[in-house]
């Protein structure tokens, strides 16, 4: 990265793309968002922290990139149990009912 871009970063000119921010949770040795307070905010952290695109995280979860969107957007009809199960497992937190 260069020294512009890290500036305009701090000016909030623009923000780092999700492909950057693995090697700038390393750097600054934590995850400078808010700590996730439900599914959808932890998936989202989750592929910030890996630098997934939604299609690579949909991969990963094996699940439709359109439902990974529903769940992080928090529209439309609730998960499937199995689907639920398998997201709150990665991300180590308890389903909730």
């Amino acid at each position: 990265m260069s020294e512009a871009t890290i500036y305009r970063w701090e000016r909030n000119e623009t923000s780092a793309q999700i492909h950057h921010m693995p090697k700038i949770i390393k750097f600054v040795g934590y995850d400078p968002e808010p700590q996730p307070n439900n599914v959808a905010e932890a998936l989202l952290a989750a592929r910030r922290a890996h630098g997934w695109t939604r299609r690579q995280a949909a991969k990963a979860f094996e699940l439709y990139e359109s439902t990974l969107a529903r769940v992080e957007l928090g529209k439309g009809r609730r998960l499937a149990q199995k689907t639920l199960r398998k997201l709150t497992g990665f991300l180590g937190m308890r389903p909730t009912t």
